[in-house]
Parts: structure tokens; C-alpha cells; sequence
């Protein structure tokens, strides 16, 4: 799920972050250069979400065997109503960076997800509202 992870950096003065599409083959070497306390953390507070964003391959096969679209319109609501709880309950930037990184690379994991749901349903998506 998470292979279009995201190379971060905070701006500690005005507290955004500058991101960076990075290979594979960087994520791999971010994932395992992440303490595994963290990862726990991050996995722990974000389940749900992960789960449903894992539901997404399944989903797929399924709508398209049974030629049921709506199934993925449904989808994308449900991810999105899992995501806003994710967001309202866990502070993403903090002054921990490792945790930090380990929750953008969550939402970019999240992004791509639904970016690849709306795409089969033929719905664009603002970068930014």
C-alpha cells in the first residue's frame, strides 16, 4: 500500500512540511531505517484505516466481477469518513520527526488510494480546497 511513500522535511519555523515523491527503492530504505517502536505506534493509531485502505485490491476485483460500480463509490466514502477520523484524532507533525514521517507516509499511502479510486469511477480530484 505504502510503495509511493513520501520523503519529508519539517520547517521547524512555520511547521509545514516539504514533501518529495521518493523511489521504491528509498522507501524501503526509510521503512527500515524506522524505529520499529514507532511503526507500532503509527500502525496501532492508524488500523482502521490501513485496514480499509487494504480492503481497496479486493474491492476492485470484485466490482469489476460483479459489474458493480457503485461498490467503489461507496468505497471512497467510507475510506474518506475513516481517514477524517484518523486525521482529528493524531497530531501528524510533531516534534518527533521519525513519527512524523511514519504518519505522511500513512496519508500519502491514503492519497494514492483514493487518487486510484476516483480515477475508476472517472472523478478528478483537487490537489488542494
Amino acid at each position: 500500500i505504502m510503495r509511493n511513500a513520501i520523503n519529508d522535511r519539517i520547517d521547524t519555523q512555520t511547521g509545514k512540511n516539504i514533501c518529495a515523491v521518493i523511489s521504491k527503492d528509498e522507501y524501503n530504505n526509510l521503512i527500515s531505517n524506522f524505529d520499529k517502536n514507532i511503526l507500532k505506534q503509527t500502525i496501532k493509531e492508524a488500523r482502521k484505516l490501513i485496514l480499509k485502505m487494504e480492503e481497496f485490491k479486493h474491492l476492485i476485483v470484485t466490482s469489476a466481477r460483479d459489474r458493480q460500480v457503485y461498490t467503489i463509490c461507496r468505497y471512497v466514502q467510507d475510506l474518506a469518513a475513516e481517514f477524517h477520523s484518523f486525521y482529528n484524532s493524531t497530531r501528524v507533525i510533531t516534534e518527533d520527526i521519525e513519527l512524523t514521517k511514519a504518519r505522511l507516509i500513512l496519508i500519502e499511502a491514503f492519497k494514492t488510494v483514493l487518487a486510484n479510486a476516483l480515477k475508476i469511477i472517472s472523478v478528478t480530484a483537487p490537489e488542494q480546497m
